[in-house]
């Protein structure tokens, strides 16, 4: 009869004791419920009845008449209804309302719709669809934003994700920049972005497109500078 070698034992013992500890731990693995996902959906919440009440303050430089003109005005933006799209994707209509102050009667400026789908969020502004957010967010990833349109390529990118942010008087403990352009030089500024604050959505845009004397690079010869700032928002 042939006897066992005591090293083939210890190997065998080893190895059974392994795949016991490998065993345990998959059960404990499969018993334990799955942590979720945060992608960022939360940045661009939409649902109907939903509404968002800008400020929007804006700057002219008129180059035929070398006057500066400046403006106040309000937007307000309300989810008018959900709907399923041709693409089974989730799409919000956006009945967007304008009043140059307090006083007087919201008129109805235009329409735009949304989609959100499980990569990226999507706005049609005026006929022309913009990808505002891609999912999941994260700092410093980059994206064509006029990848869905006619306009040319333009990367936008992720800056501050998750990050606390003051703008005057409100505090937003969970925001997000998106850096739509930061060109800058002798003759031109773009200067564009949009900040998102988790379970609002949209509560800044910046949009500064201006030319420069280029003998005198701090005076502005034409272009705009608009600026819409949260006031209110609600369902």
């Amino acid at each position: 009869m042939n006897k066992s070698n005591p090293n083939d034992t210890k190997f065998y013992q080893s190895v059974m004791l392994m795949v016991c500890f490998c065993f345990s731990a998959a059960l404990i693995s499969c018993n334990k419920e799955s942590a979720p996902v945060d992608v960022g959906y939360d940045y661009f919440p939409a649902y109907e009845g939903k509404w968002m009440h800008y400020d929007v303050d804006s700057t002219v430089w008129d180059d035929f008449t070398s006057q500066t003109y400046y403006y106040h005005s309000q937007i307000l933006e309300i989810i008018e209804s959900a709907f399923i799209d041709g693409e089974g994707n989730h799409a919000f209509r956006i009945e967007r309302y304008y009043r140059s102050s307090d006083t007087t009667e919201w008129i109805i400026k235009d329409v735009w719709f949304a989609n959100i789908k499980p990569s990226s969020a999507e706005v049609v502004e005026e006929n022309v669809r913009f990808i505002k957010l891609c999912f999941p967010v994260k700092n410093n990833y980059k994206w064509d934003g006029n990848a869905l349109n006619f306009l040319n390529d333009e990367n936008y990118i992720f800056k501050q994700v998750h990050e606390p942010l003051s703008i005057g008087n409100q505090f937003y403990d969970s925001t997000l920049t998106v850096e739509q352009s930061n060109n800058i030089n002798l003759i031109e500024e773009d200067i564009r972005y949009e900040n998102y604050a988790k379970h609002i959505g949209m509560i800044k845009k910046y949009i500064k497109k201006v030319t420069k004397n280029i003998a005198q690079p701090d005076v502005i010869i034409s272009g705009v500078l608009v600026e819409y700032n949260l006031r209110n928002y609600g369902q």
